[in-house]
């Protein structure tokens, strides 16, 4: 399971299943915020150098920025990346926001 991100500041309101704008209309387990309109981020601790970094710490690192693929299952990339990945020289992310689905709704 990835760690839960939000995509703004605010005071969580519910912890339950939720329409999702899937085309699969089934609910998912959703956080409910009450959004403060501030968008405040957390602390993050960025790295000078991510080659000086083991593959371990690498994959750790993409589980916990939550990095997942957007196909059916939302399978987490870091599980893909334990899996045979020592063949792997480079790792492309495409981190544009396009999709309906992973946009967060208003209700």
């Amino acid at each position: 399971m990835l760690p839960v991100h939000a995509p703004t500041s605010g005071t969580v309101t519910a912890i339950a299943p939720h329409s999702t704008a899937h085309p699969s209309a089934l609910a998912e387990l959703s956080v409910i915020i009450d959004a403060d309109g501030e968008d405040c981020w957390i602390p993050r601790d960025g790295w000078d150098d991510y080659r000086s970094r083991s593959r371990e710490e690498l994959i750790e690192r993409i589980h916990q920025f939550g990095v997942a693929g957007l196909g059916g299952a939302g399978f987490p990339t870091g599980v893909k990346l334990q899996g045979g990945g020592d063949k792997i020289e480079t790792l492309i992310i495409n981190a544009a926001e396009c999709e309906p689905y992973i946009t967060p709704m208003t209700v």
